[in-house]
């Protein structure tokens, strides 16, 4: 499994220390990891609010020239709550501001070799346990890691795929009967020949089409009707006990 990781700090020098040890950690432990860095919150707030998935986790500065390390944080993990977020900082004073945002942990400046293998290890394993909660999809050599609860209904046209969710939809190649087969039965279902609905999502069922939370509207056609009547039914019941 690789994965993604941003390092914010408007310090050069600092962004190379924690990544020094972070490729050090990963060659021992044989685990693939993508940086990206980023000198300013500013630009790093604009890259995750277009791909809100792009990162498993963020090491953010709170003290930069530019910006203000917590409201970055709060910012970031609106656009995706599931984020793993770890602040860094010179001073204990904003470590409790810090944890108010959901952050993970924080290390303090100069960064400790031991913590950070620590901190690193513990968001791994918090990513792990909430895989089977993601759909990963790659293109372009970019992997996208997708919440199964925010996904509202894939696409297919031909073999291009579409994963979509209220805010996003990220593109991938496959047939849509192996994605079907992969997703978990009682969330997700065929509704149509290009289409699978998160019946979770669903707001309304007509002849025809289906009406979502969002608003949008997708198509199903009769041969799923009642199999996807069925399912709704059987939410409802599950969500009103």
């Amino acid at each position: 499994m690789s994965y993604n990781i941003a390092i914010c700090d408007d310090i050069k020098l600092h962004r190379k220390e924690i990544i020094d040890i972070l490729k050090e950690i990963c060659n021992k432990s044989i685990i693939e990891i993508n940086i990206d860095e980023f000198e300013n919150g500013d630009d790093l707030a604009i890259k995750i609010k277009d791909n809100p998935y792009k990162y498993d986790i963020v090491f953010l500065d709170i003290i930069m020239n530019s910006t203000n390390g917590i409201d970055i944080g709060k910012l970031i993990k609106s656009y995706n709550e599931r984020l793993i977020l770890v602040f860094i900082t010179s001073s204990k004073e904003y470590v409790f501001d810090g944890y108010d945002t959901g952050a993970l942990n924080y290390l303090l400046k100069p960064v400790n070799k031991e913590k950070l293998k620590l901190v690193f290890e513990r968001a791994i394993c918090s990513i792990t346990k909430k895989e089977e909660d993601y759909f990963c999809c790659k293109y372009k050599g970019v992997i996208t890691k997708v919440p199964l609860d925010e996904i509202e209904y894939f696409e297919s046209i031909r073999r291009v795929m579409f994963v979509c969710t209220d805010t996003t939809s990220n593109t991938f190649y496959g047939k849509i009967s192996e994605v079907e087969e992969f997703l978990p039965h009682n969330q997700f279902a065929r509704c149509h020949k290009g289409y699978i609905v998160n019946i979770k999502k669903i707001k309304e069922i007509n002849k025809g089409e289906i009406t979502l939370e969002s608003g949008k509207i997708i198509p199903i056609s009769k041969t799923y009707l009642e199999i996807i009547k069925f399912k709704f039914v059987d939410y409802l019941n599950d969500w009103c006990k």
